[in-house]
């Protein structure tokens, strides 16, 4: 009796020891998680440089740059136990990412399945349609998980999209849009004006979708007013947009022109033909003009507006391949309302060997940490408040996430009289053909 019962002590202090363990090794799994840069890109990656991308389910990672290209963090999305969330490895239309519209979440949409499995969309499967939401400190949610005959059986779940993290609207290959809240199940149909689609977004506060389905209407579509959550939204065409030879991906539009109302430039990210700049005029969509071409595969956009145009962030070049593939470009467009934008591409990170690069959005922010924009728009002193646009002119030191846009009048100068210090993860711009004298100093962390 007394070996049983020494037994059952050394039994009681091994399972406290373990607990003990596993509640250290989950501390410092938390602690090793940090919390997002303002300002920063991130980009969704699917497998691992040791083996070859799977056709299958595939582990998914969010990666995180800064404003100048750096490296900041890799989030792993948990793969394995209860929730978690994976995506098909070679599907390039799954992995759209997306910041909700306050700011506060990226969302996620995948299957509930290890990392292995082949064929995750059928419904033999019985994979749940999972949405992670990914908050400012870098925290994931798997919570939200839908049955698969309610969202998307045998079809690819390609997007959701929020505006405050707790109402979700969907894409997928089959259906049209749905919507579902935070913690619910079941799932609305709100639309099935077009069924199989690539991208959704909310922006200027209502509902878009994007496809490359059939001719009979435009790429990019509105879903009726403002954020519909009920069944029979009709989803309009935009005028002027290409209804054939296009597959949309993601998309971002921009209030450029004090002479429109609303948002009047529209960029298209087109696997078929590339990165497109549209403008509003008289009511209509106008091409001004491509960036690169259908070898390029444009997919994911995430654009920061500035004045005269838009900072963009696009994943291209993805494969469907083991070996993998894709890229994240930067572009630039300070051009302004219906003039073509520059043609440049700036790499801002590569993929490598054995992984993919699918969606892009700008970083999670809290409302404590909001981005500025600055911008030089007279002619002479960097210390003269009256050369800056609203006599807004920066601090010392530019915190990370903001933004200093050098574009002075024509003909003129920007003189950096002062000692001007910007920070890790902010971004300073010079317009094209602009002039910029350097007096004092500038110091780019």
């Amino acid at each position: 009796m007394s070996c049983f019962l020494g037994l059952l002590l050394l039994l009681q202090l091994y399972m406290k020891t373990f607990v003990s363990f596993l509640a250290l090794l989950v501390w410092l799994v938390s602690a090793g998680q940090q919390p997002f840069t303002p300002g920063s890109i991130v980009v969704v990656r699917v497998g691992s440089p040791e083996a070859p991308l799977p056709a299958g389910t595939s582990a998914v990672f969010i990666e995180e740059y800064n404003a100048a290209g750096r490296h900041l963090q890799t989030i792993a999305i948990p793969s394995l136990g209860p929730d978690k969330l994976t995506l098909g490895g070679r599907s390039v239309t799954e992995g759209v990412l997306k910041r909700s519209q306050n700011g506060a979440f990226l969302t996620l949409g995948g299957y509930n399945l290890e990392p292995g499995v082949s064929n995750p969309t059928a419904t033999t499967t019985g994979a749940e349609r999972v949405v992670a939401r990914v908050n400012a400190a870098g925290l994931v949610d798997l919570s939200n998980k839908v049955p698969v005959d309610s969202l998307y059986p045998n079809a690819a779940f390609r997007a959701v999209v929020s505006n405050n993290g707790n109402q979700f609207w969907t894409a997928g290959g089959t259906q049209g849009v749905r919507y579902f809240a935070h913690g619910s199940t079941q799932t609305t149909l709100i639309s099935s004006t077009i069924t199989n689609l690539r991208s959704l977004d909310i922006q200027n506060g209502n509902l878009f979708l994007s496809h490359a389905s059939g001719t009979v209407s435009t790429r990019l579509m509105q879903v009726g007013v403002g954020l519909p959550d009920v069944p029979g939204i009709v989803a309009a065409a935009l005028p002027g947009l290409p209804t054939t030879s296009s597959s949309v991906g993601d998309f971002f539009f921009a209030d450029v022109s004090a002479d429109v109302e609303g948002p009047d430039v529209l960029y298209l990210a087109d696997e078929l033909s590339g990165l497109r700049k549209y403008s509003l005029v008289a009511g209509s969509w106008v091409l001004n003009n491509t960036v690169g071409g259908a070898g390029d595969l444009f997919r994911g956009l995430a654009g920061i507006q500035i004045p005269n145009g838009a900072i963009l962030y696009a994943s291209i070049r993805a494969s469907n391949q083991a070996a993998g593939g894709g890229q994240l470009v930067r572009i630039i467009d300070m051009e302004g309302y219906n003039n073509p934008m520059p043609s440049e591409m700036e790499l801002f990170a590569q993929a490598a060997t054995n992984t993919g690069f699918r969606g892009v959005a700008l970083s999670p922010f809290t409302t404590a940490t909001p981005a500025v924009t600055y911008v030089f728009i007279g002619n002479g002193n960097w210390s003269n408040p009256q050369n800056w646009q609203n006599n807004h002119r920066p601090p010392a030191i530019l915190p990370s996430g903001s933004i200093i846009l050098i574009s002075p009048v024509q003909d003129g100068v920007c003189v950096v009289d002062v000692q001007q210090t910007i920070d890790k993860g902010g971004i300073y711009l010079v317009g094209k053909q602009k002039k910029v004298l350097i007096s004092g100093s500038l110091e780019l962390r």
